[in-house]
């Protein structure tokens, strides 16, 4: 067996932040420690004095920040059908569902999504098998 070295990927990324800069939470913690003594604390402090005070926006502010807004979430689901058989197969099976009223269309785009989603991952862990053994038998002829 031969060791092989990883091969060396160049950067995708090169419209990003440059190696070294620092993100912009870190710069804004730099400003809120100028602005005020105790930092993000302190920052805080006066958002609260302001909602205590009456200002509705600091109020907002806070309560966002303890409490954040729900996201809203799709209740389960009880198919009459199993989804089995091939991804075509399992689509069908998901708009005879909607066509029949059981499922509604955004339940229906939900797992058509799902679907794809897992066709994508299954046809990536296919080829890359297919790559390892092509890989293999190269490395074997030669």
């Amino acid at each position: 067996m031969t060791n092989k070295q990883p091969k060396q990927i160049p950067n995708p990324n090169t419209r990003g932040r440059p190696k070294g800069s620092r993100n912009r939470r870190t710069l804004a913690r730099e400003a809120l420690q100028q602005a005020y003594p105790d930092g993000e604390l302190g920052f805080w402090k006066a958002v609260a004095q302001q909602a205590a005070d009456g200002d509705l926006q600091a109020a907002a502010m806070i309560a966002d920040r303890l409490y954040p807004k729900l996201k809203p979430t799709s209740e389960p689901v009880a198919l009459s059908e199993p989804l089995d058989g091939t991804p075509g197969d399992v689509a069908r099976a998901i708009m005879r569902m909607a066509g029949a009223g059981e499922l509604t269309t955004d339940q229906a785009k939900e797992l058509l999504s799902a679907l794809a989603d897992v066709c994508k991952i299954v046809e990536v862990t296919e080829l890359e098998q297919r790559i390892e053994k092509l890989e293999a038998i190269h490395e074997q002829a030669t």
